[in-house]
């Protein structure tokens, strides 16, 4: 991590000095009118900005274009030696800059990516992995409709909850296809599948278990 802090500060100082712009070292944050930060990962345009100096982390993203499957509970921020941690989830849902930490000349902004998904397949509108949410919290209902909901021109009768165990195994849980039922609220795990069985096809299929979960570690959709 040392080693890829200096490299990652190397970049920055050689961006920097053909842009002409000034290190953090030569100028202080408070007297800058604009200051150039980087960001990566999990933005549409990861790159170099040129930002106010009253700008933080929340203005960077959007420049960027915004988040892409992130996690902006966690973003961080490395200023030389100093690494922090900058949650900016609320003000990126509500779309209001809320009070977050102001970005400095030179700052290197990295934003993770949410690798945790889940599968719904069968007879959903939308079948496919999603994203679980930041606080990792998704009923087997909301995944549901996450999916579209139920195909109106089936018939469906279960719902199959699949999940991988820490020894490597997985297990089945046989769920009624009825919204309204409770049982629905169940939290779903991360790398869950959620299968929507046809009347004519109630028995759940054991052999693709493996392919379920390999599907899910391409983190397409």
């Amino acid at each position: 991590m040392k080693k890829l802090s200096v490299v990652m500060t190397v970049v920055l100082s050689s961006l920097c000095a053909v842009l002409a712009v000034p290190t953090q070292a030569d100028v202080a944050p408070s007297k800058t009118t604009t200051n150039h930060v980087f960001v990566s990962g999990a933005v549409r345009n990861p790159g170099v900005y040129e930002i106010k100096s009253t700008d933080g982390v929340f203005e960077l993203i959007a420049q960027a274009g915004g988040a892409t499957s992130a996690v902006v509970s966690k973003v961080v921020v490395k200023r030389g030696a100093t690494t922090m941690t900058v949650d900016v989830l609320e003000s990126l849902r509500a779309g209001i800059a809320a009070p977050n930490l102001k970005l400095h000349n030179g700052d290197f902004v990295i934003v993770r990516k949410n690798d945790a998904r889940i599968l719904v397949m069968g007879e959903v509108k939308n079948p496919g992995s999603y994203n679980l949410p930041e606080n990792g919290k998704i009923s087997v209902v909301e995944a549901i409709a996450l999916a579209g909901g139920f195909r109106a021109d089936r018939e469906v009768e279960n719902i199959t909850i699949i999940r991988k165990m820490a020894n490597g195994k997985a297990t089945t849980r046989i769920l009624p296809a009825d919204l309204a039922d409770p049982k629905l609220k169940e939290q779903l795990q991360k790398d869950d599948v959620v299968n929507v069985t046809k009347a004519v096809d109630s028995t759940p299929r054991q052999a693709p278990l493996d392919g379920y979960f390999w599907f899910l570690s391409l983190g397409t959709h």
